[in-house]
Order: C-alpha cells, then structure tokens, then sequence
C-alpha cells in the first residue's frame, strides 16, 4: 500500500503499490481525520470525529475491520501513531486525552494522559511520546511500562 486518506463521508480510500487498483472501505459514519499504517504495512488504523477507532488487516485481498472502539475518545480523534513494534499505537483527540493502546486488547487503553489543551501533532518511538499542543507547549511522556 502507498496511500491512504480518509474523507468527509467516512470514506477510506488506500491506493495500492502498484497503481493499478485502490480498495475503498466503509465503516464510519463521520469525517475521518487521523489514518496511519503500522510500521510492518500489515494493519492500517483510522480514527473519526465521533472517536470511532478502526483496526483494518491489510493482509487479506480485501482489507477487512478486525479491532474497534466506538468510544476510544469522546470527541473527534485528531491523530495516530503507530509504534516501532506494530503492536501498539497512540492517539489523540480533541476531548485533551492521549491514549495508548494495544492492537490485540481495544477493550481500554494501556495507558491514558490527560493534556492541559489539544494536542495536533505526536511523534513516537519505543519509549517517549513527543506532543505538541495549541498552546505552543511540547510534552514528552514516556512509554515505558
């Protein structure tokens, strides 16, 4: 996969490699703004305005929902992060919460930040989060468990 961009409908759109073709897929019901392919290209992870999360399995001739959260933020879902290990991923939304999860466990997350205003952007590796936030401030937290 080269490319993948959500839309205003719900949409998700993922341009293949190779050119020659495109899958759309379906399953939310409100503007997507955060998409992202973990590291190893095998799960694709998108996030809309509602806070629905989606976990999509890019190994399969049609890429298929395999873990969701209707509830992971209570507000739009403005950014995701996939970590180094493909296993784990952060986000952010507009409700001020950093949340990090564990692909193989959506039930909650792993661990939960509360920022002081709305984060936009994030960077991680496999032990600290970079944030930066509204109000001009950058926050590092650690992944460390």
């Amino acid at each position: 996969y080269i490319l993948c961009v959500g839309r205003h409908n719900g949409t998700l759109d993922i341009m293949l490699a190779n050119r020659k073709g495109h899958h759309r897929l379906q399953h939310h019901s409100a503007p997507i703004r955060a998409v992202a392919f973990t590291p190893d290209g095998e799960l694709l992870i998108s996030g809309d305005d509602s806070g629905f999360l989606a976990v999509w399995d890019m190994n399969r001739h049609v890429p298929s929902l395999v873990h969701h959260r209707v509830e992971a933020h209570s507000s739009w879902i403005l950014s995701v992060v996939p970590l180094a290990d493909s296993r784990r991923f952060v986000t952010c939304g507009a409700d001020q919460k950093i949340h990090v999860w564990l692909v193989s466990q959506m039930d909650a997350p792993m661990h939960s930040f509360q920022s002081d205003s709305t984060v936009w952007t994030m960077h991680a590796n496999s032990t600290r989060l970079t944030t930066g936030s509204e109000n001009g401030w950058l926050q590092v937290y650690s992944l460390e468990t």
